[in-house]
């Protein structure tokens, strides 16, 4: 989908996927000090990045099927 995008429109993209990102590990690292999210099974980027990876095919999916009923 990048490639679709301007370099100008990537440029002002990428700090703020970089700001969500770094909120997303602040939340799960706040649930691992809390006890909410056990240490030993994830490191905080795999758990953001397997959310993210959740929510994009979620959203996919979603226009996919949306497109086939048109």
């Amino acid at each position: 989908m990048r490639e679709k995008i301007s370099a100008e429109k990537q440029e002002e993209i990428l700090p703020l996927e970089q700001r969500i990102t770094g909120i997303g590990i602040e939340i799960v690292l706040d649930a691992m000090q809390a006890g909410d999210i056990a240490t030993e099974t994830d490191v905080p980027d795999g758990i953001v990045f397997g959310l993210w990876t959740m929510g994009y095919g979620s959203s996919l999916h979603h226009l996919s099927t949306s497109r086939s009923k048109n």
